[in-house]
């Protein structure tokens, strides 16, 4: 199997491999929901990649002897390491499976709107699309459907890895709900697809999030760093003449003020 197969960043799978296995995968995984799904698709998948050296070895414990109670397949990635697998990804299922997070199972593409509200209540979306057509001919940026699930399951992780960088992105995806309008109106196809991607796909780190978003603005809303009350005005000016270590401060200082002036929220995403 070439390595292209089964790269994260693009197709896992060869589309020889799909159109084979579509309507027996499809038959295999009907019925089965949440987290349970996902495990079984990738453990199918991994054994058909690589055979009996499908596992890296055992994985540390993710949890204590009374920790959750896993169904079978998740107590076989619980177990092992395995092979090509990106320990993000394992991690967000697990932890959604033991209850640590909440995702959501989408079995269809969730629009950059539904993403974005799902992110106001600290939740993720995991699309997992496994009708036997989907499964022998999904392609999306170049990335087929099991690629596809791995990447929302790699984002779920992302999001809530880190407590702090949890919190501000839920604000982020408040605030950036509430502007929607004002943002989106007559924008360019390129520029709504860059904000679009903003919304829905950076969620790795809040102060990268931040200094993408205010480049996006100055080059496609500048008329907006006008209006004295909005973001921050006078924090924002400043950004533009500091870079470094005082610049990771600064946005270090917004994000703070952003969370002190967005609204209370009694979901659990946000307890300390």
């Amino acid at each position: 199997m070439s390595r292209r197969a089964y790269s994260f960043h693009k197709s896992y799978l060869a589309p020889e491999l799909r159109a084979q296995n579509a309507r027996l995968w499809a038959e295999e995984w009907n019925g089965v929901e949440g987290a349970e799904l996902c495990a079984r698709i990738i453990l199918t998948v991994h054994r058909r990649l690589f055979g009996k050296h499908w596992t890296n070895g055992e994985r540390p414990k993710m949890f204590s002897d009374a920790g959750p109670a896993l169904s079978p397949a998740l107590n076989v990635l619980a177990k092992y390491k395995i092979r090509s697998l990106p320990e993000t990804a394992a991690r967000g299922l697990l932890r959604w499976a033991a209850g640590e997070i909440e995702l959501r199972l989408f079995r269809q593409m969730p629009s950059v709107q539904e993403i974005l509200h799902l992110q106001t209540q600290g939740i993720r979306c995991v699309s997992v699309l496994i009708s036997s057509s989907e499964i022998a001919g999904f392609q999306h940026e170049d990335r087929d459907f099991y690629s596809f699930m791995i990447h929302d399951l790699v984002h779920a992780q992302l999001m809530t890895a880190d407590h702090e960088n949890f919190v501000h992105q839920i604000r982020f995806a408040r605030w950036l709900e509430h502007e929607w309008p004002a943002l989106t109106v007559g924008l360019s196809a390129s520029a709504r697809r860059e904000l679009e991607y903003m919304a829905a796909d950076m969620n790795s780190h809040m102060v990268h999030l931040l200094k993408t978003f205010k480049s996006w603005v100055e080059r496609f809303r500048p008329e907006l760093l006008l209006h004295e009350d909005w973001f921050f005005q006078r924090q924002w000016r400043l950004l533009n003449h500091i870079d470094g270590e005082e610049a990771d401060r600064l946005h270090r200082a917004l994000l703070q003020l952003w969370t002190e002036r967005m609204p209370a929220s009694d979901f659990k995403g946000l307890a300390p």
